[in-house]
């Protein structure tokens, strides 16, 4: 029998801070602007941490993160998001292949270019991943890149997995130069506690 995770582990670097997930607009309003501040950010800055802070909160992560290495900027270069996934029953990925099967189709599917995959051992089990560059709106609607990378960690007896689902935004900035190996060096970091 799988066990539960009751807990998630990471290690964090520099420039990477936590968003409330509560589906409270205002209170996610009110933080934006507290850390806009607090960085002595620009005003677009706490626009796009608001607007962030409220896409989060629709798909109830865990655990929701914004990559801000420069109060100066107008806009976020990454954001993360960490759930778990069933690894048992009806339509569960329980494994690198059932994930890579599904997910590599439907991001070409949604018309996503550049789609490369990929699966490596971790220190719990077995992680795999997907980057893809998508079609994303923009500050004022303008079209522009998404990179995304969705990678999944597969704990050995667990009965969930745990994904992990990094946005970087290219025009943003350039401070996160690799998003690939950040989102790869974050799920080696990440440790999942089963119960018992």
């Amino acid at each position: 029998m799988r066990a539960p995770i009751v807990d998630l582990a990471l290690d964090l670097p520099e420039h990477w801070l936590p968003v409330p997930v509560e589906r409270d607009l205002h209170a996610g309003r009110a933080w934006a602007i507290d850390l806009a501040q607090q960085l002595g950010a620009a005003p677009e800055l706490a626009g796009a941490l608001a607007a962030e802070q409220a896409r989060l909160a629709l798909e109830e992560p865990l655990i929701g993160l914004v990559f801000v290495p420069d109060g100066r900027a107008e806009r976020l270069e990454a954001s993360l998001r960490i759930d778990l996934l069933q690894a048992e029953g009806d339509g569960a990925i329980d494994s690198p292949a059932s994930f890579l099967s599904g997910i590599e189709t439907e991001a070409r599917a949604a018309g996503a270019r550049e789609v490369r995959s990929w699966s490596s051992p971790h220190p719990q089990g077995a992680v795999a991943g997907v980057s893809s560059v998508q079609a994303a709106a923009g500050p004022g609607g303008r079209g522009e890149a998404l990179l995304r990378i969705t990678l999944v960690l597969f704990p050995e007896g667990a009965a969930q997995s745990v994904r992990l689902v990094l946005d970087a935004h290219p025009v943003a900035g350039r401070a996160l130069r690799d998003p690939v190996a950040v989102a790869k060096r974050l799920a080696t970091s990440l440790r999942a506690v089963l119960e018992g």
